[in-house]
């Protein structure tokens, strides 16, 4: 898979069939997204991508964060994304729902199809939905295709209530929305060297 950390233009080879969303988590909901594309991608020759952003490990825009950034390119690359496209929020987040379309969608990752959520807005103050990326789309030739939500035991997933699952203690609720075990990485450091006194080895993180 393909980190693109800018919006340098890339267009890959076919185009996109392009995945649009944050994807905190890569949950059973992102996950039928990307799969949308992908299977579009594989029926026209079109490269499976996603497109997203990196916000600063401080930041809590969209809430404290289930999956480091290393594990989330992971998990995209298992799933079968080959351009994963994460330029820095502040990049993208004064461009209009226009400039977005123009200069990211078409610009940068030369998309044929994009896909999103039912909820998906863009653009400068969220002021782009769904029904306003259809019709910029279609003026610029490029398939739109909304993806319904997905739901677990008849309630929608989402990045909120994997959080609330993990709060409680609900860890097998939260693997269910996620589509795969719920993990913690970092960097290991040294530690003061007490393991010996609770009788088993330690890992500072």
């Amino acid at each position: 898979m393909e980190i693109h950390r800018s919006l340098e233009p890339v267009q890959p080879a076919g185009g996109c069939a392009l995945a649009l969303g944050y994807f905190d988590g890569l949950h059973q909901g992102h996950r039928a997204v990307i799969a949308a594309a992908k299977a579009w991608a594989e029926a026209n020759g079109a490269q499976p991508a996603v497109f997203t952003f990196a916000l600063p490990a401080e930041s809590r825009i969209k809430g404290r964060r289930l999956l480091s950034t290393r594990e989330k390119h992971r998990r995209a690359a298992e799933i079968g994304v080959t351009h994963y496209f994460a330029p820095p929020f502040e990049e993208i987040r004064d461009q209009s729902p226009q400039q977005f379309v123009d200069r990211i969608l078409v610009g940068c990752c030369g998309a044929r199809a994009v896909f999103c959520g039912e909820d998906f807005t863009f653009g400068k103050d969220r002021a782009g939905n769904v029904p306003l990326l259809r019709r910029l789309c279609a003026e610029r030739g490029i398939r739109v295709e909304v993806v319904p939500y997905a739901c677990y035991e008849g309630q929608r997933v989402s990045s909120t209530r994997i959080r609330a699952a993990l709060e409680e203690g609900q860890v097998e609720l939260a693997n269910a929305m996620l589509g795969e075990d719920y993990c913690l990485d970092g960097a290991v450091h040294q530690g003061t060297g007490r393991g010996h006194v609770w009788g088993f080895p330690t890992v500072n993180q």
